[in-house]
């Protein structure tokens, strides 16, 4: 017995090296969130309690703990909620509540943080949240307890307080989308229903963000985590004038980056002082947009209104459309790494929770043997003849014992086939993805020509915009003086 379950161990260890698709197929789903605290008596109360009893306190120490009263006033967390009300409740009622679905029950953001967190990069990228002594703490509780360090490192959560609690963009442009025209620089837009910000539209889809917001500047940093523009300026400038050199802007004298709309709308005269490369115009609403804009958004305009703008236009063509592709490509490759990444996340889990129910199974085995050879020694005497009953007895558990694991590695094995054909398709998926941007990519790149190159009067057709771009103007060095 000892070297069928050593066998069975060492078949367990080699298990891992096999696929795991891209949300895993846990034998059991790991434990929800167990949210609660010791109150001033050192006993331990949920988050029901507090809530209930203890609200502001809540507010102050846990707003990351979702949840809501129910009709009779008891406090229910987000996935009761989610299983009482269904999705589009909590679409309507709390958007800010991050989460998503595992074999039909709704978990948390902090769940699928701390049991998939290459999952959560790769599917959603709107989760706002960073690690904080191991563990993950969505915006609000970062925002409610450290706002000084999540504005420094975090400037895209974007969001405001509301009756003492910190709610992101999402909330405020589902409920006062009024205080959302108040923040232009709140880089989002609804999506069959749902709000979602700059980064998730930059990951799922480019094409409309470079013809339809291209004024939203950002990209993915090392880990694929989508950055503003305000960002890079603050911590890789050198970077921002090698790949992006159309981010204009520059710092106000709290070092906080703006961009070059911001600044032509609070300080015209200062911006045309010491940023005369900034050129651009006031769109229909009164909002100044620089030629770059004008370039994804209006080429009639450019042409009718400003055709001084043209050479510049046209010799960045080429050269903008190098930097696209880079960044395609690059987001792609992260997004690969990120899935390979989530595959190990994923088998360390599966193998853990594997380990531990083999564990439990000879853990079981053992006592049933030992009841059984207790039972046996203390009959002994009455039953002379028992010998031959007991070897029967201890021969039928290890059947049964020896069926239970084979059957227990049957179901591994078949879930391990099921989990590497669910990860082929993932990364099936990320390529016809990818795939899809690259022809929008360059359909993009290809309407732009023929608007700023037009073919001539006797045909011929256009050129590809190549030639050399214009001056390295990134406006992103210096601190506004006063």
């Amino acid at each position: 017995m000892r070297k069928i379950s050593s066998l069975l161990l060492a078949l367990l260890f080699v298990s891992t090296l096999l696929a795991v698709p891209g949300r895993a197929q846990w034998p059991a789903p790991p434990p929800l969130p167990r949210w609660g605290d010791y109150d001033d008596t050192h006993t331990w109360r949920d988050a029901a309690w507090w809530w209930e009893n203890r609200p502001d306190w809540v507010r102050a120490h846990h707003p990351d703990w979702w949840g809501d009263f129910d009709d009779q006033h008891h406090w229910q967390p987000a996935w009761w909620w989610w299983k009482q009300k269904k999705a589009a409740w909590l679409r309507a009622h709390h958007p800010e509540w991050w989460g998503d679905l595992y074999e039909g029950n709704w978990y948390p953001a902090q769940w699928w943080e701390q049991y998939n967190p290459s999952w959560v990069r790769l599917h959603h990228p709107e989760w706002w949240g960073d690690s904080y002594q191991g563990v993950w703490y969505p915006a609000v509780w970062w925002e409610m307890l450290q706002a000084i360090w999540a504005r420094e490192h975090h400037p895209e959560w974007w969001g405001n307080p509301y009756q003492g609690l910190w709610y992101p963009a999402s909330w405020w442009c589902t409920f006062h989308p009024e205080v959302c025209s108040q923040n232009p620089d709140w880089w989002g837009a609804p999506y069959e229903g749902v709000w979602y910000p700059a980064g998730w539209w930059w990951q799922f889809h480019p094409d409309l963000c470079r013809s339809d917001h291209p004024d939203w500047w950002g990209d993915f940093d090392d880990a694929h985590y989508w950055r503003p523009a305000s960002w890079w300026w603050q911590n890789n400038p050198n970077w921002v004038r090698e790949n992006h050199p159309n981010w204009w802007g520059d710092f106000d004298e709290h070092h906080v980056w703006r961009n070059d709309a911001w600044w032509m709308q609070h300080d015209p005269a200062w911006a045309g002082q010491h940023h005369p490369e900034w050129i651009g115009d006031y769109d229909d609403k009164h909002q100044w947009r620089d030629v770059n804009w004008w370039t994804a958004r209006d080429p009639g305009f450019i042409r009718e209104k400003h055709p001084d703008w043209l050479p510049q236009v046209q010799a960045a063509l080429g050269p903008q459309h190098e930097i696209e592709q880079r960044a395609l490509s690059r987001q792609h490759n992260q997004e690969i790494q990120a899935l390979e990444q989530q595959r190990l996340e994923q088998q360390q889990e599966l193998s853990r929770q594997h380990t531990a129910q083999l564990q439990a199974m000879q853990n079981r085995h053992s006592e049933e043997l030992n009841a059984l050879e207790h039972a046996h020694a203390q009959n002994h005497q009455e039953q002379i003849n028992a010998e031959e009953q007991h070897a029967q007895q201890v021969a039928a558990m290890h059947q049964k014992h020896n069926a239970e694991m084979q059957n227990f590695e049957q179901q591994r094995i078949r879930q391990e086939e099921s989990n590497g054909r669910a990860h082929m398709m993932q990364q099936q998926q990320l390529q016809q993805r990818h795939a899809q941007q690259q022809q929008a990519l360059e359909h993009y790149h290809q309407q732009q020509v023929r608007a700023y190159h037009p073919a001539p009067a006797g045909g011929g057709g256009g050129h590809g915009g190549g030639g050399q771009g214009p001056p390295n103007r990134a406006g992103g060095g210096g601190q506004r003086g006063h």
